[in-house]
């Protein structure tokens, strides 16, 4: 059952929403799947709100379900998430609540993809601390007819929160093999990040990003790829390298995502690197081009 919004989320979140593009109304709109996967994700906030972070998402996620939650490494498993949970201490004090303003479904309806913002107050109910706005992206898939939470990345809200780090979580992952039933889409994350390589990452983003693409920088939406290239190229000089460790999709391989780790070099100061994991959703065209849809990512513990 549908709770109410709190007054804190509802404050923040309802005038970004009466400012956001009309063209993100009608990609959700037209399909019965894209509604129903709305009102999942609308759910999953209500139940995340409702119940905390830690009960709320740990029940949401697949067996396998990633979680990409800042300062940590990759974390993978219902157990090992909750886990995670369990020793962030100052989750007891921090309510979330996130209102999802996309949505995206396969032509089959096994797997699907929402994204949006979140808002997040730490500190009691009835106290008045400011509200932190971050996004997130959510992939899912269907699991006995509902769906599930396959990986979920959260973007800007757990910055500067004390963390704990699991003793036993590895802090890398090998990196996967472009075979099996995702390999479309584990290639094209190579391919992605060669590409930074070989020219600069701005040139890698516009090149891989889909035309409706859209990425978050900073509190604004980006879109299409000329202005995520753009807004890639603004940033301090860098060499950009990362690989996908874990991928996911629809039966069909027309839409799904991979899971990874970067490093991201700054060439012109001696300023430490910055290691970081990401989920990017992918879609393969009727001609087999397959364009990232949106992308977004946090930090994770450096190595040494």
């Amino acid at each position: 059952m549908r709770t109410h919004t709190p007054l804190f989320v509802a404050a923040v979140l309802v005038p970004m929403l009466l400012v956001r593009p009309a063209p993100l109304f009608a990609q959700a709109a037209p399909s019965t799947g894209r509604a129903e996967l709305l009102a999942t994700d609308q759910a999953a906030s209500d139940s995340v709100a409702g119940q905390g972070m830690a009960a709320g998402l740990s029940n949401l996620l697949t067996d396998d379900g990633i979680l990409l939650y800042s300062g940590a490494p990759i974390v993978r498993g219902r157990g090992s998430v909750a886990r995670l949970f369990s020793l962030q201490r100052m989750l007891d004090s921090v309510h979330y609540q996130w209102q999802p303003l996309y949505a995206e479904v396969s032509a089959d309806n096994s797997f699907g993809v929402t994204w949006g913002v979140t808002a997040v107050l730490v500190g009691g109910r009835n106290e008045t601390p400011p509200v932190r706005i971050g996004r997130y992206i959510s992939a899912w898939e269907r699991v006995g007819g509902s769906w599930k939470l396959a990986a979920q990345v959260q973007m800007g809200v757990t910055g500067g929160l004390p963390f704990v780090l699991p003793a036993d979580l590895p802090l890398t992952l090998p990196a996967l093999a472009a075979e099996g039933p995702f390999a479309a889409f584990i290639s094209a994350d190579n391919h992605f990040s060669d590409e930074a390589g070989r020219t600069s990452a701005a040139i890698a983003f516009g090149k891989y990003a889909a035309p409706d693409a859209v990425t978050f920088g900073g509190p604004a939406l980006v879109r299409g790829p000329e202005g995520i290239q753009q807004n890639v190229a603004s940033g301090t000089p860098a060499d950009w390298k990362w690989r996908p460790v874990y991928a996911g999709g629809s039966a069909a391989g027309d839409l799904g995502f991979t899971v990874g780790e970067s490093v991201i070099r700054a060439k012109t100061t001696a300023e430490a690197p910055s290691y970081g994991k990401y989920l990017t959703i992918w879609r393969r065209d009727k001609d087999g081009n397959v364009k990232f849809v949106t992308d977004g990512g946090n930090g994770r513990p450096a190595q040494h």
